[in-house]
């Protein structure tokens, strides 16, 4: 564009150049101080909880009420420095041109020079405050368009204008009519749960002992009434027709199975120095054996034998 000023002092400026990339923009700067929270009000004691029913049908949906109105809009924090520009985005459509504003008195038209060539652009220096803007003078006949002078480089960019204020919220639409809720059925009362026991200390595992003969061997004789075991009868199978005394004969683990070859209830006294328990239960003293029954008995301490089997009492 060739201007009033570059007529009259005899000096050319050529089309204005390509426009260089935006500059890339600050960071963001921090948000805010938050406004402290408003004390919270007492909250009432809660009522008894009614009985839960069944869950009725779901009813349709109630009208929404009418919107509250709007928070005071809080102030807005400071700008912090403008971050990095991100990459260019699409050009949006041109705006409205505003009206055209009055024009000035137009001046005398200078005699138009002859346009030089178009020297290369120097750095653009700092941009000076910009003088009152005087009236403008009447459009030259256009000269031919200069060699485009190389860019200079770009200025900083202005600190950002204040936020303009928000608008008003629309109308929130009518929600529709809820439907009535079903009735509610009555629970059942629930029971009271008992308290756990305590679990018990869990034992130390005994050692395994070796295993015995295949077979148990059998006494060399069959004992009649009045008979007594003896310590050669440990690991034996003792056939009795009679009653038979249990000795203290036995160290611990050692035992005998007592066979009753007989028609008739057979006792098994418990000797001097014995005690003579029926296993599982809290019996001692003597035990009987019914007919053709089988009794184990089994030294468990120093003393004390355990008595069990079939057809034993």
């Amino acid at each position: 564009m060739v201007t009033l000023s570059g007529i009259l002092s005899g000096t050319f400026i050529g089309a204005q150049g390509v426009q260089g990339a935006q500059g890339v923009q600050g960071f963001q700067g921090p948000q805010g101080v938050q406004g402290s929270s408003g004390p919270q009000g007492v909250q009432g004691s809660s009522g008894a909880q009614g009985v839960q029913g069944f869950q009725g049908p779901q009813g349709f949906q109630g009208a929404q009420g009418s919107p509250g109105p709007q928070g005071v809009q809080g102030v807005q924090g400071s700008s912090g420095p403008q971050g990095s520009a991100g990459a260019q985005g699409v050009q949006g459509f041109q705006g409205v041109q505003g009206s055209a504003g009055a024009q000035g008195t137009a001046g005398p038209q200078g005699a138009q020079g002859v346009q030089g060539t178009a020297g290369v652009q120097g750095t653009a220096g700092a941009q000076g405050s910009a003088g009152p803007q005087g009236a403008q003078g009447v459009q030259g006949t256009a000269g031919a368009q200069g060699t485009a002078g190389a860019q200079g480089t770009a200025g900083a960019q202005g600190s950002a204008g204040p936020q303009g204020a928000q608008g008003v919220q629309g109308t929130a639409g009518a929600q529709g009519t809820a439907g009535a809720q079903g009735s509610i059925g009555a629970q059942g009362v629930q029971g009271v749960q008992g308290s756990a026991g305590s679990q018990g200390v869990q034992g130390v595992q005994g050692t395994q002992g070796s295993f015995g003969p295949p077979t148990i061997p059998a006494s060399t004789d069959t004992l009649g009434s009045g008979d007594t075991i003896i310590g050669t009868d440990n690991g034996k199978l003792v056939v009795i027709t009679g009653g038979l005394t249990i000795a203290n004969v036995f160290n611990v683990g050692e035992n005998v199975v007592i066979y009753n070859d007989s028609a008739n209830q057979q006792t098994l006294t418990q000797g001097s120095g014995v005690t003579l328990r029926l296993s599982g239960t809290s019996l001692a003293g003597d035990r009987y054996i019914q007919q053709r029954g089988v009794a184990t008995v089994l030294c468990v301490k120093t003393g004390e034998y355990a008595i069990s089997g079939a057809g034993v009492t």
